[in-house]
C-alpha cells in the first residue's frame, strides 16, 4: 500500500543513522519481540491443553457480562411501581426489568469502556510524539577518531581476556609478596623478642652473681672486724682487775657530829 503523505503539522520522529559501509541497507521495523513471546507461550499452552483459548475466552466473556450487569443495576434509575388495577379495569402489565442484551454486545461495550481489546488483532499504534532534533555535529562527544575501525572480533576478545588475566596474576603475585613479607617480619620480630629475653635473663644472672660476691666480701670483712674487736676487749680485761681505779679529787669530807665542841 502506498505510504500516506507526510504531514509536518503532526508529531513525528527524525532518525539519523551513521554507517561505515557505503550502500548498506538499513531496515526499520516494529519491535514485536514481546508480542511474539506471548504468542509462543499461548501456542504452547494450546498445544498442551487443546481448547484452552476458547475456554478462557468464554470465561472472560461471562466475567465481563456479570460485571456489566452489576454496573447496569447500580446505575439504572429506580422503576416506578405498576398501577394497581381496580375492579372493572383491564389489567395492564409493566415489565419489571429491562430487556437483556446479548453477552457479546455487553462484552464489547465493557471492553471499550475499560480499554481492553476483545480480539487478538494488533491495534494501530499511536503517532509518535515530536522529539527534539538530534544535532548533526557529534564531534564534541567523540574523543579520538581513526580511519581504520576497531572491530571487536575473536582476536580482540582474546587479547582483552589475556590482559585481564595478566592483571589478575600480577595482583595475586603482589599479594603473595606482601603476605610473605608480613610473615618474615613477624618471624623477625619474634626472634628479636627471644634475643631480648635471653639477654635480660643473662644480665639478671650476672647481676645476682656479682651481688652475691659483694655480700660475701662484706660478710668476711665484718667477721674479721668482729674478731679483732673481741681480741682487743679480751686484752683489756686483766689490767682493769689489778689496778684500782683512782678516787676522784672532788670528794667531800665527812661532817662532824652534832654537839661537838669547837677547838680553842
Amino acid at each position: 500500500a502506498p505510504s500516506p503523505a507526510f504531514d509536518g503539522t503532526r508529531p513525528y520522529w527524525i532518525l539519523r543513522v551513521c554507517s561505515d559501509n557505503d550502500g548498506e541497507e538499513v531496515i526499520l521495523k516494529r519491535d514485536t519481540q514481546r508480542e511474539d513471546e506471548i504468542k509462543s507461550i499461548k501456542a504452547a499452552w494450546e498445544e498442551l491443553q487443546p481448547g484452552r483459548a476458547a475456554k478462557a475466552k468464554t470465561l472472560r466473556d461471562k466475567y465481563l457480562a456479570s460485571k456489566a450487569e452489576e454496573r447496569a443495576k447500580t446505575a439504572a434509575p429506580p422503576l416506578s411501581e405498576p398501577p394497581i388495577a381496580e375492579e372493572g379495569d383491564p389489567v395492564s402489565t409493566v415489565p419489571s426489568t429491562l430487556p437483556e442484551e446479548p453477552a457479546s454486545i455487553v462484552t464489547s461495550r465493557v471492553a471499550s469502556v475499560i480499554g481492553i481489546s476483545t480480539t487478538f488483532s494488533e491495534a494501530p499504534r499511536p503517532e509518535s510524539p515530536k522529539f527534539y532534533e538530534i544535532p548533526a555535529a557529534f564531534s564534541p562527544y567523540v574523543r579520538i577518531t581513526s580511519a581504520d575501525p576497531d572491530l571487536f572480533d575473536e582476536a580482540e576478545h582474546a587479547r582483552m581476556v589475556g590482559e585481564h588475566k595478566e592483571k589478575v596474576e600480577s595482583f595475586h603475585e603482589e599479594r603473595r609478596s606482601v603476605v610473605t613479607g608480613r610473615q618474615d617480619d613477624r618471624a623477625n620480630r619474634n626472634e628479636m623478642k627471644e634475643q631480648l629475653l635471653n639477654t635480660a635473663e643473662t644480665m639478671q644472672v650476672e647481676v645476682e652473681t656479682q651481688r652475691d660476691d659483694v655480700f660475701a666480701l662484706r660478710d668476711s670483712l665484718r667477721q674479721k672486724q668482729l674478731a679483732e674487736e673481741a681480741a682487743r676487749l679480751a686484752a683489756l680485761e686483766p689490767e682493769q682487775i689489778t689496778t684500782p681505779s683512782p678516787k676522784p679529787t672532788s670528794a667531800k669530807k665527812p661532817k662532824s657530829p652534832k654537839g661537838a665542841k669547837k677547838k680553842k
